[in-house]
């Protein structure tokens, strides 16, 4: 509700809108959904007959079900904060944690960067750096290839 108010204010304002990022949603229902599947039917199986004869592999299940569940519900919660707005003069958004509003002037680096990590795999993110060292890193962000081309254009016109 917040990043509405605030695209809204950049309309009033008489900035335009160029692109918004769009962020990856579905891959974390689906996650969900399964951590909720694989719970059920493990507690299922171990209220059971047959409880005794696989009852360490249930175990594993519902503790990685558990764990899983609570990754994508703190990304879900994550990306309803998450937007990246860019009008004709900014960027301008909230990467999940904090939110900004830079001036094209001011960012000296932008990059997609790799992160590696043992739960996300390979974790690719928008990495922007300001003239006073300030680093942003957006994650989650599908069209990343099209926000670097924009910011790129418009911070060198």
């Amino acid at each position: 509700m917040n990043n509405e108010k605030n695209t809204n204010i950049l309309e009033e304002r008489g900035e335009k809108i160029l692109l918004k990022g769009e962020f990856h949603n579905k891959v974390f229902i689906v996650g969900i959904v399964l951590a909720i599947v694989c719970i059920v039917f493990s507690s299922f199986y171990l209220a059971g007959e047959n409880a005794d004869v696989f009852a360490e592999i249930d175990y594993i299940i519902i503790t990685v079900s558990v764990v899983s569940l609570f990754l994508c519900v703190k990304e879900l919660i994550l990306n309803r904060k998450r937007m990246l707005c860019l009008t004709d003069k900014r960027v301008f958004g909230n990467t999940g944690y904090s939110s900004f509003d830079i001036p094209y002037c001011d960012i000296t680096n932008i990059e997609e960067k790799t992160k590696k990590s043992f739960i996300y795999g390979n974790l690719s993110y928008l990495y922007i750096k300001t003239a006073s060292n300030t680093e942003y890193k957006i994650e989650q962000l599908k069209n990343i290839e099209k926000v670097i081309q924009v910011i790129k254009s418009n911070r060198d016109s």
